[in-house]
């Protein structure tokens, strides 16, 4: 075999080199040697405590403040559907009350023409028509409830409620 003809693969000598795929195969690579252990990134947990910390502070405190709210208004809407089943001119123009649900864009409008007492809308569905109930919020007891409401119909007569 003249030398300037390179060896074929089938034909190298195979005493010192590693068989790169077939049966007996080293699995940590070409040398035998297992590959050095993965160092811990402690600036990645840095970088998540700092930046994680706060949106999970912030979720936290955002379903407290959701939670406690929408406690609250389920509280406000059910006294209103108590306040309203005892009231005559209710009850003459909606029958027995079936839903009440507080509508927080009419109460932003509402409000909006100033003075120290915030307005609140309502819409009630009862079982001989549906109104609006606007009111005022008052603090009492430690809680906030309805008072001064109006009946709104809906070709748009206003009634004082008896609360």
């Amino acid at each position: 075999m003249p030398a300037s003809q390179p060896l074929a693969f089938s034909q190298w000598p195979s005493q010192g080199f590693p068989n790169p795929g077939g049966p007996g195969a080293n699995p940590y690579g070409a040398y035998g040697q297992v590959p050095p252990p993965r160092r811990q990134a402690p600036w990645l947990w840095i970088l998540l405590i700092l930046a994680g910390g706060p949106v999970v502070l912030c979720l936290g405190c955002g379903g407290c403040f959701y939670l406690g709210f929408t406690g609250n208004m389920r509280v406000m809407q059910d006294d209103l559907q108590a306040k309203l089943s005892t009231d005559p001119l209710a009850q003459q123009h909606l029958g027995t009350i079936e839903n009440v649900e507080a509508d927080f864009w009419a109460s932003a409008e509402a409000s909006q023409g100033g003075g120290r007492e915030k307005r609140i809308i309502f819409h009630v569905r009862g079982s001989k028509g549906n109104a609006d109930v606007a009111g005022y919020l008052q603090a009492a007891g430690g809680r906030e409830t309805v008072h001064e409401c109006q009946l709104i119909l809906p070709t748009g007569e206003e009634i004082d409620l008896s609360f």
